[in-house]
């Protein structure tokens, strides 16, 4: 449970590359558009006198059995679906609308919440040096969340869940790393053509600035950096296919990309 963009997405990607060998190993459902009467037989599937229709989750499990999934936006789910997953926690499997079972034991399973009408809002009071100390408001905190998890669902539902995470917004120094995860990814593949790219500290910052809020979190940090430093770093390698050393600064505010051996520019 956590603020929009602060990293739940994230880690359920990294968990599903690390336990399952690829981030594609990772279904992911909406549940508000899983909160109608409906909803049970729209994740199961179920037989109608219109004919048989199977479902969106056990269909996807049974094409994928060993995954991550993630239930985005559990708050919002049907009490009925909410309940059904509980059979999933207790036992492993459900019955598909075909009478069929499909196992999730080899399955992780993550639900997530951005929902403040679960969580109460964090009181950060006293921030300043007075009242309790930082360690002793993030446990009382960390209680009264889980305390409210625990009031809005149903406890079968609650008996499932191995763990309660909270996640705070994300701070400076993590969103200037989530940054520098993305420039190792392009490091990597400017390597396999023998291409340096340095980028200044003061890069990465602007990077952050444009590309993080306080409502969205780093979601929109991947797009920022595609816009910010990749399609300028396309436009300055088609124009200089013999560049060999390329650094990103910051010039008069924008970040531009120049090549450290000849000195030629492209700016966003």
């Amino acid at each position: 449970v956590g603020p929009s963009g602060g990293g739940k997405s994230g880690l359920a990607r990294a968990l599903a590359e690390r336990l399952y060998g690829s981030e594609w190993r990772l279904l992911t459902f909406n549940m508000t558009r899983y909160s109608g009467d409906d909803a049970v037989a729209r994740l199961l599937g179920a037989a109608t006198p219109e004919g048989d229709y199977e479902g969106d989750l056990t269909t996807a499990v049974s094409r994928n059995p060993h995954s991550v999934i993630v239930f985005e936006h559990i708050e919002r789910t049907s009490i009925d679906a909410a309940l059904m997953l509980t059979q999933v926690f207790r036992d492993g499997y459900v019955t598909n609308g075909r009478g069929m079972p499909v196992y999730f034991s080899n399955c992780t399973i993550i639900a997530t919440s951005n929902s403040e009408n679960i969580v109460p809002r964090r009181d950060d009071e006293g921030i300043a040096g007075f009242g309790q100390s930082a360690r002793t408001r993030s446990e009382k905190y960390l209680q009264e969340a889980k305390k409210a998890i625990e009031n809005f669902f149903p406890s079968e539902f609650m008996d499932g869940i191995d763990e309660v995470l909270l996640f705070d917004p994300l701070s400076d120094d993590a969103l200037h790393d989530i940054v520098r995860l993305h420039l190792e990814d392009i490091h990597g593949r400017l390597a396999t053509r023998s291409i340096s790219l340095e980028v200044s500290e003061e890069a990465v910052a602007k990077i952050v600035e444009k590309g993080a809020s306080r409502e969205y979190g780093a979601r929109d940090l991947g797009r920022t950096v595609e816009g910010m430093l990749l399609k300028p770093l396309a436009r300055f390698l088609v124009a200089n296919p013999d560049a060999r050393r390329i650094a990103a600064r910051v010039v008069e505010g924008d970040v531009e990309v120049l090549d450290l051996e000849q000195g030629s520019v492209s700016s966003q």
